[in-house]
């Protein structure tokens, strides 16, 4: 409507649109527009562009400010001039046909509902910042598109969602990780990655071309039956680094076994390994997949506080070992209180604070070796408060 504007007309293809007053208001995109730029965002408030039919294109480079959020539920967005989104970006639905690139830099979601129920048609949407995809089904769509994650980037797949349709590109430079769901979620456009793919739960499967050259692969473990999985089709040529970590305080025992990799067959090995300090592991290189074998479980040594009184004789353990078998540990005193002494063999430490030393905070440190295959140190410290007793 004209007089929305200033001046009262319709921007047209060689305008400048500005919608830049402060104050909470939304905008929404009631027929097709080309304009050469669009701008978004006052310095208060939330002004937010709706689009969820018709077409928006855009000529020349457009800015949307940090309190400027766009919603895009339909329609296509098309225009050969560049978009930078630095507030809220959801997509929901509608094609993304810009090629000169829409840029996310705030906290973005794509979690359209449906087949194709959002489509980057030669587009190309570049992350970075925090970009969620969830939503449901193979709700993206790639047709000679582009995604590209950003060193700064991370998406993050937090449901059991797929691509579907593999004529597209999606580049990682940044951090792609799946979490929260233990389904599949497959990416069949072509896979460059350079940065780190990390699957925390659930499995990602690549069932496009894929590049591994520089990047990493990286699984989260979260119990015996329950970790990170990648699927990698037909022949991998396996490179960069593989790592792994712990989630939820869980701690692998000896002969554990993770198959955190499968291929259809392989080629070479990965050049870098970084695995949890809390076990020894051995890597294992099959035809078909690529798995992590805890050799043995590091001593536990406790952390915490433990309170004692005056005159009172305080006798706990503080070393563990979840292995089974039961390993014969041996620990001692690095450094400890005048008259605290360890039994090396059961990691029971014990004191009597006399009154002189009351009240204190005391530093003990402790060296635990277990005999394991191969076998394995833990150095900790834990604190001993010595407490006043009063009436005495």
């Amino acid at each position: 409507m004209a007089a929305n504007w200033n001046p009262n007309q319709v921007p047209a293809s060689a305008d400048n649109a500005y919608i830049t007053n402060n104050g909470d208001y939304m905008v929404t995109l009631n027929a097709s527009a080309t304009v050469a730029s669009l701008a978004l965002g006052g310095s208060t408030g939330t002004q937010t562009f709706v689009q969820n039919a018709n077409t928006l294109t855009l000529n020349g480079p457009s800015t949307f400010g940090s309190n400027g959020a766009f919603s895009l539920g339909g329609g296509t967005l098309g225009g050969a001039g560049s978009l930078v989104v630095n507030g809220p970006f959801t997509w929901r639905g509608g094609t993304i046909e810009n090629t000169g690139g829409v840029t996310l830099n705030g906290t973005s979601s794509l979690d359209g509902v449906g087949t194709s129920a959002m489509a980057l048609n030669g587009g190309l949407l570049i992350n970075a910042g925090q970009l969620n995809w969830s939503g449901s089904g193979n709700n993206l769509y790639f047709y000679n598109g582009t995604l590209t994650n950003l060193a700064a980037g991370t998406l993050t797949i937090t449901a059991d969602v797929s691509n579907s349709y593999g004529n597209g590109t999606l580049g990682n430079a940044g951090l792609l990780t799946k979490t929260a769901t233990t389904g599949t979620s497959i990416l069949s456009m072509a896979v460059v990655n350079t940065g780190t793919i990390a699957v925390q739960s659930g499995t990602i499967s690549l069932t496009g071309s894929y590049t591994l050259t520089g990047g990493t692969l990286n699984f989260g473990i979260n119990g015996l039956t329950n970790y990170g999985q990648i699927n990698l089709a037909g022949s991998a040529a396996l490179t960069g680094t593989v790592s792994a970590n712990l989630n939820n305080g869980y701690i692998p025992t000896a002969t554990n076994v993770f198959t955190v990799l499968t291929y259809g067959s392989k080629s070479g090995i990965f050049g870098n390994t970084v695995l949890p300090f809390t076990d020894a592991w051995q890597t294992n290189y099959t035809a078909t997949n690529f798995s992590l074998t805890a050799l043995n479980a590091r001593p536990i040594i406790f952390t915490g506080t433990i309170p004692v009184k005056e005159l009172t004789t305080l006798t706990t353990n503080v070393v563990s070992d979840l292995d089974i078998p039961a390993q014969t540990l041996t620990s001692s005193l690095v450094s400890a209180p005048n008259g605290m002494s360890i039994n090396a063999m059961t990691g029971v430490i014990t004191w009597t604070p006399a009154q002189t030393n009351s009240p204190s905070t005391n530093t003990v440190t402790v060296i635990a070796t277990d005999d394991g295959t191969p076998p394995l140190r833990a150095t900790n410290s834990l604190t001993v408060l010595h407490r006043v007793c009063h009436g005495q």
